[in-house]
């Protein structure tokens, strides 16, 4: 994979402060790199005398000789750091901070530098934990002793916020670097060489998390200054490590002119500083090869890959992770060119090197490896290519889980970025080898793991699961957590200069103790088993029933491996059964299909005629379903799950080419990925009966005075957490009185069910509610849309290398607030109070982000008859972004929900019909259906508008 944060050995370099400085590994799937030699970001020992007021009272001459052996000490601390030696250092630091502490107090100004040097030992080897409780309380001692504003709590700041960078917590990272910033205005003035270092450190955050206008500004800002300070000198480690991170930042927006010309500026600066035989000019080399090799100058790249690859070999050796990388690269570079051989050669030279020096499942062994499968895919040699492929996708799933257990949103969805292992498996399998059962297995296992998973993590699921465990177990789950916290830091931000006997020793330890917990917390509990258990196919399939066909489609981008493009995408449809192997059916391009979408979500609306919905639906079933029937044979229970705009339509109003609605032949139940099987499996008791909510007084909340009107500027209540989008002030409801007698009909079915109606339906009341066995809520649903912008159609790239389809399907470099946020935040339910956004301590909005953290592990079914509910962000490979998905991690076993804006009587007749058929005995999903079928049969409600809105989802058998 060229061109990405795995292949180049391009990297941001983070400053500490202008003279004490640290590198930063690039965040995911980072490539060993050399780095050049900078300042540290320790305090350095020093032999000034002690401020007065923290001076020990006539210290004895113990005291004396046991401070002096501290400082001692501490200079033999920043010795072993510049070389790296990280573990020698760590005790050393460790008895230097016991005697200061005991000598001059916990709260002593040499105290803090102990702390921060000991913390920042404990950062580069990967011990995260550790090194925030020390950081955070240098920091304090310093408050305390200097203030608010001194400079000495600028370095501690921007050594916190770079402990916050690497674990993900990028939001606490930028405050902390602000803060950073403006004590060193305030104090230095605004052209300080500490200043500039602060801006490059701000301008790299702003990269990860794509802010490309802001990173920019702050890179610029950041140069002006250094040229300022230096004068005509620019033979400086600073103004070249700047020059080359802002080149790296135009390489990533393609604006390939500016990039080289900043990459040959910090080349000749590095000739200057190193010469022409250090690692680090090695290492600009390469940088300006991956460039040349971007702008296919392939003439221009190779000798500078060869050049960089020779000092490499004299300074470090052939057995080093940074020679893997260039050898790597130019691997990647000989099959763009077609040297199909050669390119092998260095592949599988590289793959050696990485696995000797970095271990069997590091991130790097898995792009090896799918880089040889991209080879052997070119070369139609598909067993092989399957074979790799399989290989580097299980290490990639294993790092997964990993990476999803820290970090931030904007960071997930980063990594997930890189991640095309779905496209690639299915391409191998539809493209390449359609009657291959190992290629069919390999892409139905991806597409299994996969979908649905940046969701998952987005909710946070085990702190969900938390609320389910005893607190012993929780005290587990917490071990486990920050164990798995500590191997993935360690993992993508490996220590620089840290030896790999050392490195790989300590991966193995954290591993293997990760691992324990691991067993212990599955032995104990069976959800934490299911959670973390692998997804293979044998699972899902032994919990399919006889009569019944899991149908999982997917929307991919099918890869050409001889063109090296990447075509316009598909939908692919994989069907499974309870015995048998893999089926699976190209459905072709997502164009025609879409458009016929869009007609037949226009034929189901009400002033529609119900013969264009029959010939909508007659025109989609020919593209979507017919090809799946197929392969159905006699299965007439299905278990749906579809992908991007699949998701906003009932299936089962599609006609088949005996003009029959498929609700007249087929039981179809949703789910959001064929994975949720496993979660299915396990069967809680609920712990309160049913809770009915119906009617809103969207006015006013119990305990409100009512507002006459509404503004979109309002008063909006802090409900904390980034819990909603700002988008919602601007919405208003209007009453729905036919709740209320839909509620009214339906209480008296269910036992003792608790009813909350007008004021009282308020969204504390909903968050109150702990599993009930039934949850109803009858109300305005809405999803707030933003517009999509459609990627090119035919991305080209080179190899296996997915980082041109990422930008060209990434949205603009600073996408818009709407764009960034959460998609579950966009999405929701209204409820007491919320025209006038003011319901107690809630703003009367439940979006289905707060939806996911309810506590309905036990409730057996969850119906949302409201406008709109199963609606949300249709994205590829993750469903539906909404209420659906919210309700299943919240715990719900089945869920039936509206996709458009329903009828409010036609509503309430469907409901009450499928609550007496649901509690008379027939299953949840066919208790829907035969209400369906009852109202296509006769009465005023057979156009598909009335019967086809609601959907049933997850659970599809009788309640208990």
């Amino acid at each position: 994979m060229k061109n990405s944060a795995i292949a180049k050995l391009t990297a941001t370099l983070i400053f500490c402060t202008g003279l004490w400085a640290e590198t930063s590994q690039p965040k995911a799937l980072a490539t060993p790199k050399l780095s050049a030699p900078t300042p540290l970001p320790l305090f350095k020992p020093t032999r000034a005398t002690f401020p007065l007021a923290q001076t020990p009272t006539s210290p004895s001459v113990q005291q004396s000789a046991e401070l002096e052996e501290a400082l001692q000490l501490n200079e033999q601390i920043v010795r072993l750091y510049q070389r790296g030696q990280y573990a020698e250092a760590i005790p050393l630091a460790q008895r230097a901070l016991e005697i200061r502490e005991n000598a001059l107090g916990s709260e002593h100004l040499h105290v803090a530098t102990s702390l921060n040097n000991l913390a920042e030992l404990y950062k580069v080897t990967g011990n995260y934990s550790a090194a925030q409780t020390l950081f955070q309380r240098s920091l304090e001692i310093r408050e305390n002793a200097l203030g608010d504003e001194h400079p000495d709590i600028a370095l501690a700041l921007n050594n916190l916020a770079a402990l916050y960078k690497a674990t993900g917590n990028y939001s606490a990272a930028e405050t902390l670097y602000q803060r950073a910033l403006e004590i060193w205005e305030n104090a230095l003035g605004g052209e300080h060489l500490h200043v500039a270092t602060t801006l490059n450190n701000l301008a790299a955050l702003y990269k990860v998390t794509g802010n490309y206008n802001a990173a920019e500004a702050l890179y610029q800002r950041s140069l002006a200054i250094l040229e300022k300070s230096l004068g005509t000198k620019h033979e400086h480690f600073y103004f070249a490590t700047t020059l080359k991170n802002l080149a790296s930042l135009y390489q990533a927006q393609k604006n390939y002119s500016a990039a080289e010309a900043l990459y040959q500026r910090s080349l000749a600066i590095s000739e200057k500083i190193w010469g022409t035989e250090n690692p680090h000019f090695a290492t600009n080399l390469n940088d300006l090869a991956s460039l040349y090799h971007d702008l296919g100058n392939y003439n221009a790249a190779e000798p500078l890959y060869q050049r960089s690859l020779d000092i490499l070999e004299k300074t470090l050796g052939t057995d080093h992770p940074d020679f893997a990388s260039t050898l790597n690269n130019l691997a990647l570079l000989y099959k763009a060119m077609g040297n199909y051989s050669s390119a092998q050669t260095l592949f599988q030279r590289s793959l050696t090197i990485w696995e000797n020096a970095l271990g069997t499942e590091h991130p790097n062994v898995a792009v090896s490896l799918k880089n040889l499968a991209g080879l052997y895919y070119a070369r139609n040699e598909i067993p092989r290519a399957a074979e790799f492929l399989q290989r580097g996708t299980n290490i990639e799933e294993k790092n997964l889980s990993l990476i999803f257990t820290t970090g931030s949103e904007t960071e997930k969805r980063a990594y997930t970025n890189t991640l095309f292992s779905t496209h690639q498996a299915i391409s191998l399998h539809l493209q390449g080898a359609p009657d291959n059962p190992e290629a069919a297995r390999l892409a139905l296992t991806t597409l299994l793991r996969r979908k649905g998973r940046i969701l998952d993590a987005l909710t946070e699921s085990f702190s969900l699961l938390r609320q389910n465990l005893t607190p012993e177990n929780q005290a587990l789950l917490d071990q486990f957590a920050a164990k798995r916290t500590q191997l993935a830091n360690l993992i993508y931000n490996q220590p620089e200069n840290l030896p790999l006997d050392r490195y790989r020793q300590q991966v193995a330890a954290l591993k293997g103790e990760a691992e324990q917990l691991e067993s212990e917390l599955s032995r104990r509990s069976a959800e934490f088993r299911t959670e973390t258990q692998p997804v293979t196919i044998e699972a899902v399939q032994a919990l399919i029933p006889d009569d019944t066909a899991l149908v999982e489609i997917a929307r991919y981008y099918p890869f050409d491996a001889k063109a090296g493009t990447y075509g316009k995408p598909r939908y692919a449809a994989y069907i499974l059964k309870s015995s048998g192997e893999t089926q699976a059916v190209d459905l072709g391009e997502t164009e025609p299909i879409d458009r016929a979408v869009v007609q037949f979500r226009r034929g189901l609306t009400r002033r529609s005629r119900r013969s264009r919905a029959r010939n909508a639906g007659r025109a989609l079933d020919t593209l979507l379903m017919q090809p799946i029937r197929a392969q159905l044979g006699n299965t007439q229970n299905i278990l749906l799950s579809p992908d991007s705009q699949l998701n906003l339509i009932p299936f089962a109003a599609l006609v088949d080419e005996n003009e029959q609605y498929l609700v007249e032949n087929y039981r179809i139940t949703y789910l959001t990925t064929g994975r949720d099987l496993l979660r299915l499996s396990i069967s809680p008791s609920s712990q309160q009966p049913s809770a009915i909510f119906a009617n809103p007084d969207y006015d006013r909340a119990e305990g409100e005075v009512t507002v006459a009107s509404v503004e979109s500027s309002g008063v909006v209540a802090n409900i904390g957490g980034n819990r909603r989008s700002g988008d919602i002030e601007n919405l208003s409801f209007s009453p729905l009185p036919g709740t209320a007698e839909e509620a009214a009909a339906i209480a008296p079915l269910l036992d003792n069910a608790t009813l909350f109606t007008e004021t009282q339906a308020t969204e504390n009341a909903v968050k109150q509610v702990r599993s009930p066995k039934i949850l109803h809520i009858a109300t305005h649903g809405f999803f707030l849309d933003i517009d999509a912008v459609a990627p090119p159609d035919n991305p080209s790239f080179s190899g296996f290398d997915d980082t041109n389809l990422v930008a060209a399907l990434r949205r603009s470099p600073t996408p818009s607030r709407a764009e960034q946020e959460n998609p579950l935040l966009r999405s929701g339910l209204a409820l007491a109070g919320t025209n006038s956004r003011q319901s107690g301590d809630e703003d009367g909005v439940l979006t289905a982000l707060e939806t996911a953290h309810l506590n309905l592990r036990g409730t057996q079914l969850a119906v949302l008859s409201a406008c709109e509910t199963g609606l949300g962000e249709a994205e590829n490979g993750e469903g539906v972004y909404g209420l659906r998905r919210a309700l299943v991690i919240a715990g719900a076993q089945s869920q039936a929900i509206g996709l458009w804006n329903v009828s409010d009587e036609g509503t309430k007749v469907l409901m009450v019909q499928y609550y007496r058929r649901l509690l008379g005995g027939e299953g949840r999903s066919e208790a829907l259906r035969q209400v369906q079928l009852e109202m296509l049969r006769g009465g005023s409600y057979q156009h598909p508008y009335y019967w086809a809105a609601f959907i049933p989802s997850g659970e599809w058998r009788e309640i208990d």
